[in-house]
């Protein structure tokens, strides 16, 4: 019986502190509250994909010079053309993450790579779509739109809330490292949880 005794009044000096310091319930909120915040979260999504859009839309133009340069180095047209495929992939893919989380959105580059290859893949089937039209800037469009557009939906789709972003679960980084012997490299994508 003493023991009880000692467990209420235990629980009561420790409970005491923790019911009086809560003046209103937290989860409870007012409509205005709610469609307030909700109002906030669009402005900054709005704002977010624009920067996305302007910094990935400049890492893809910058990615498809190099990769175009880098593929004609040898003098073969085709190859500086899927050149310019794989770099304008790469720079929209860091170039919209680097936006996003500079713009503050908390999105994940794993989800943003895999948006930009879905991109890249429709690009190639609008290319070939587009190859009978003989219009270069319909098909150099394509080629630049899709990725892009793939990377900023991946990113944006793999946002987490801002309530839940404290214990993120799972985040992915591009990895490049050089072999133990330094005649080659690695790249990869490295995971946190």
């Amino acid at each position: 019986m003493r023991s009880i005794v000692n467990s209420i009044v235990l629980i009561s000096l420790f409970a005491a502190p923790f019911a009086q310091a809560q003046e209103k319930p937290l989860l409870v909120r007012t409509n205005e509250e709610i469609q307030a915040e909700a109002l906030k979260a669009d402005g900054e999504q709005a704002g977010r994909i624009v920067v996305e859009t302007l910094v990935g839309g400049a890492g893809a133009l910058a990615g498809g010079f190099a990769g175009f340069g880098v593929g004609y180095a040898g003098g073969d047209l085709a190859s500086g053309g899927l050149g310019l495929m794989g770099g304008v992939a790469l720079g929209a893919w860091l170039g919209t993450s680097l936006g996003g989380n500079l713009a503050g959105g908390n999105g994940n580059m794993g989800a943003a790579f895999l948006g930009t290859a879905l991109g890249s893949a429709a690009s190639v089937v609008a290319i070939l779509a587009l190859a009978q039209t003989n219009s270069p800037p319909l098909i150099l469009g394509a080629t630049v739109v899709f990725p892009l557009a793939g990377a900023i939906i991946g990113y944006e789709v793999s946002q987490t809330p801002r309530q839940a972003a404290f214990g993120s679960s799972l985040r992915f980084v591009p990895s490049v490292s050089m072999t133990r012997d330094g005649k080659g490299a690695t790249a990869g994508l490295a995971g946190t949880f």
